[in-house]
């Protein structure tokens, strides 16, 4: 993508699935060649052996016209107009444009990945890549976002050393990642407390509070506070709170969004938006469906998610409050904003 960008080439990723079969890559080969752009098959060996064999035909056939300038190329397809789903044996030129380019990504090592047939193989030039330094990226990360550059050394060792230990210690969850796409949100919410004031440890602490927090189980909740506190109490830096207007020492009870809203009041809202949601603020019911600490924990950290991510997933086993929660949060919210908001809820089978 990057290389196309620079070219200035449209570049399409697709990413492969068990879904994608014969007629799907066959629609897709034939844009690629009537649109002259750069198609990226992501996960391509997640195909199965059958059509890697069956595709591979095809992108032999767009080489080979590239190679002979050919203004046509004879992929051996036709959808039938009346059927998508059926093929005929017509063979039919597609127009190919001479911008035209196919490439495949692949983890060879991954569980459930098919290997490469060697007619395949022989068709791309192999671009083997290694792991990145994290340490160097979160580095330079903190450093761009305001953090001197002793401190970002340090800090930048001991948030990889945590997610490390972190990926060796915790439980095997499918939604946890302590790889670099775990790390950016975590750097980006220490910029933005390092703005406001907040001492370079503390930074650190509060974005791993509001970023990686809400997405541990009960179970690795007091491990992840263990390991971050033993990593982190390695670093040496000047962790006093200055506010940056005053020159003062800033306030330490701030929430994770560092905005004007603190705890108390954050919670009482919640909890009266939890209670007029059932309706029953005026009833002897009340202290019965007064929400606990903890449900209220998760409340605040939606919240605090809300301002990282414009996707969130709200994990859980049926019936554990998941609905309730983000009603709940949006009811907060226009409270706290006085501003209406809207729910859809949107079917996605």
């Amino acid at each position: 993508r990057a290389l196309g960008a620079l070219l200035g080439r449209h570049v399409i990723v697709f990413c492969c699935d068990e879904a994608f079969n014969f007629v799907s890559m066959g629609r897709l080969l034939r844009g690629l060649c009537r649109a002259g752009t750069w198609g990226v098959f992501d996960e391509f060996n997640r195909l199965e052996s059958r059509m890697l064999s069956a595709i591979s035909e095809q992108i032999r056939a767009i080489q080979l016209a590239l190679t002979k300038r050919e203004s046509h190329v004879d992929l051996g397809l036709s959808v039938d107009k009346h059927n998508s789903n059926v093929l005929d044996s017509s063979s039919v030129g597609v127009p190919l444009a001479a911008t035209t380019a196919v490439f495949v990504t692949m983890n060879p090592g991954y569980a459930g990945r098919s290997p490469l047939p060697e007619n395949l193989k022989q068709l791309f030039r192999t671009v083997a890549m290694v792991r990145p330094d994290s340490r160097a990226i979160a580095r330079v990360a903190l450093y761009a976002r305001g953090f001197p550059d002793k401190y970002a050394t340090a800090l930048s060792g001991a948030l990889v050393a945590l997610f490390e230990a972190c990926n060796d210690s915790l439980s095997k969850q499918s939604h946890y990642d302590w790889g670099l796409r775990a790390l950016t949100p975590v750097l980006e919410r220490a910029g933005m407390l390092k703005r406001r004031g907040i001492g370079a440890r503390s930074a650190i602490a509060r974005a791993l509070r509001a970023t990686v927090e809400p997405k541990l189980v009960d179970e690795d909740a007091r491990s992840f506070e263990a390991l971050a506190q033993s990593c982190l109490a390695v670093v040496d830096v000047d962790d006093v709170p200055v506010d940056i207007n005053t020159g003062q020492d800033a306030p330490t009870k701030l929430d994770a969004l560092c905005d004007y809203v603190d705890d108390d009041s954050l919670r009482n809202t919640l909890q009266q938006s939890y209670r007029r949601l059932f309706d029953t603020t005026n009833t002897d019911n009340e202290e019965m469906l007064t929400a606990s600490e903890r449900w209220l924990d998760k409340a605040i950290q939606l919240r605090s998610i809300l301002t990282l991510a414009m996707g969130i997933v709200i994990v859980g086993i049926a019936g554990c409050g998941k609905t309730t929660l983000w009603q709940v949060v949006l009811r907060s919210l226009e409270t706290l904003d006085s501003t209406p908001g809207c729910a859809y809820v949107i079917d996605p089978k």
